[in-house]
């Protein structure tokens, strides 16, 4: 692993260090990884350790993580006592904090409430930052969100474990998934402000809706163009299936900076999305699947904020292209200027501003010395000996000039994290020759979910005793002789999928494609083997006693449900 190709291993001065903020930014660590595997297990573990020894090495300010700090939302207990033993060696310490963490409402110190289970009569514990906090002694600060696969169970996800402790503070996470209201802290140094949001995972086809009904709210401080506004998601990026992503345009238009996470390819360069608007997305730290996605050469980014003016562009040259270093002092001139409009005239700015501008080329003619094309910008730029970045294009770059249809080709890559098992399990079933008699298709497809993303094996069968509990009720009170087998459709087609919506609220997990989100609360103080459905509770009782065997019936029809043709 390396820092990236922006790393200069130049000592800074004092002067230097208060003026701006230093971040390091990883993603998709997923802690517990393979663990069991003999060769293999430790990866994750070491990968993580390297991480944090990177942000010691580079005196980082704090460390950003962007979602799947863990593997699993219920990790072992070796995976997440090492992820503590790390976090104590490598993020505690007696380093004085330069940056202050404030409410953007209130200007106050910011506190991150820790929720205990809702449903029972415990109180919710409001901590303050760790940094703040007069019982613990923090280096090097962690701020993360969680993702798809460290998300939150039974209300609780294993990053509040790490906040519960001190360890990591975690923000961004959402309970109400039938509206978002997404609302920043605010980071200060010096004159330096930092609004950072975070968006933890959210089933993507439920934010899709979210974002397209005008139902995610972002709120901003005053004088919103005064701070460097930073968005951390975890979301699909690439199209998966129809509103099965986040498109960029969605998301907020005033945003300078999104930390992309769970999409695995690492592309740390930033990329711009328009005048404002950079991406950045880290990738995954250690490959979690083979293909040629995780085959990229992984990283982490230190980002680096300064209140001195940045102006970065992209232009690609063509081969036959002529009279480029004029071309290029000419665009350099142009950021100039742009970069005079960003000065506030506050008398601690600096007024020389910082060019990048990257070259991309196919003609190896068209190199030019960087450092002497600099000298002639020495008393206008900052670090004029940086201004020009080459980078040769690549073949795919090149070959966009076929203008593929990428559409089609997406559509037509076969990619193991695209084909969803519980989506075959839905396609499967909704077609009619499929469908069953009794259940509703979806809490299979959602007990699939709970067992391959979750690896919940309480909660999925929480969900399966539901519905044969409700089944058994059902069947007392209305079960005859003749309309049997209507009495089982009845069921399927009203009263399934009712009591699956209803299980999923008590279990506070988000539902796949549901029609409605629900924000009741449930009573888990009672038994576990107890379900509230319409108001009464249904008690675990044992299957139907099946009739009596009528005289002459066969040894295969006394099997009854065991039949492989059967269908419930």
């Amino acid at each position: 692993m390396s820092e990236g190709e922006t790393y200069h291993d130049n000592p800074s001065t004092d002067q230097d260090e208060e003026s701006k903020i230093k971040i390091l930014i990883a993603s998709d660590i997923h802690l517990g990884y393979d663990e069991l595997n003999q060769e293999t297990g430790n990866d994750s573990f070491k990968t993580f350790e390297e991480i944090l020894m990177i942000a010691n090495s580079q005196d980082v300010d704090f460390i950003l993580l962007a979602g799947d700090l863990f593997h699993k939302a219920q990790p072992s207990t070796n995976s997440l006592n090492r992820c503590i033993q790390l976090l104590r060696t490598h993020s505690l310490g007696n380093k004085e904090i330069q940056f202050e963490v404030k409410d953007s409402k209130t200007g106050e110190i910011m506190q991150f409430q820790v929720i205990t289970n809702e449903n029972k009569s415990e109180e919710n514990y409001n901590f303050p930052i760790n940094i703040d906090d007069d019982n613990i002694k923090v280096s090097h600060p962690v701020f993360a969100i969680h993702g798809c696969h460290d998300d939150v169970v039974n209300n609780l996800s294993a990053i509040d474990v790490l906040n519960s402790s001190g360890l990591v503070n975690y923000f961004g996470k959402w309970k109400d998934f039938c509206e978002v209201n997404l609302e920043p802290f605010i980071i200060c140094k010096d004159k330096i402000k930092i609004a950072l949001y975070g968006l933890s995972h959210i089933p993507d086809r439920k934010l899709f809706d979210l974002f397209a009904n005008d139902k995610v709210n972002v709120k901003f401080p005053d004088q919103v163009n005064d701070f460097y506004n930073i968005l951390t998601i975890h979301q699909n990026r690439i199209e998966k299936g129809k509103n099965n992503f986040i498109p960029v345009d969605m998301l907020p238009k005033f945003m300078n900076l999104i930390i992309w996470g769970h999409e695995h390819e690492c592309k740390i360069d930033i990329e711009q999305c328009n005048d404002k608007m950079f991406i950045t997305q880290p990738g995954s730290s250690i490959a979690t699947s083979l293909n040629q996605s995780e085959a990229v050469r992984k990283h982490v980014g230190i980002l680096e904020i300064n209140i001195r003016p940045l102006i970065y562009k992209s232009i690609e040259l063509n081969y036959d292209d002529e009279n480029v270093e004029e071309f290029l002092t000419n665009s350099v001139i142009e950021m100039i200027n742009e970069a005079k409009e960003l000065l506030t005239g506050h008398s601690h700015q600096p007024t020389k501003p910082l060019i990048r501008l990257r070259v991309q080329y196919v003609n190896p003619d068209h190199l030019i010395n960087t450092r002497r094309f600099g000298q002639k910008f020495d008393e206008l730029i900052a670090k004029s000996e940086e201004i020009l970045q080459f980078r040769k294009a690549s073949r795919r770059n090149r070959q966009e000039k076929l203008r593929i249809d990428e559409n089609i080709l997406r559509n037509s890559k076969i990619d193991d994290d695209n084909n969803r098992v519980e989506d075959s399990v839905d396609e499967y079933f909704e077609k009619d020759k499929n469908k069953l008699s009794l259940f509703n298709f979806k809490c299979l497809s959602d007990v699939v979910r709970l067992l391959v993303d979750k690896d919940d094996q309480d909660g999925a069968e929480k969900v399966i005793q539901a519905q044969i509990n409700a089944a058994t009720e059902y069947f007392i009170e209305k079960l005859g002789d003749e309309e049997s087998i209507n009495i089982a459709h009845e069921f399927r087609e009203n009263k399934s999928f009712d009591v699956h919506e209803k299980i999923f609220e008590s279990l506070k997990v988000p539902k796949k494609n549901s029609k409605t989100a629900q924000n009741e609360d449930s009573d888990s103080d009672e038994d576990s083997d107890v379900v509230m459905i319409d108001g009464d509770k249904i008690k675990n009782r044992s299957l139907l006693k099946r009739p009596q065997d009528k005289p002459g019936t066969s040894s295969a029809s006394k099997r009854g449900r065991g039949s492989s043709n059967n269908k419930r």
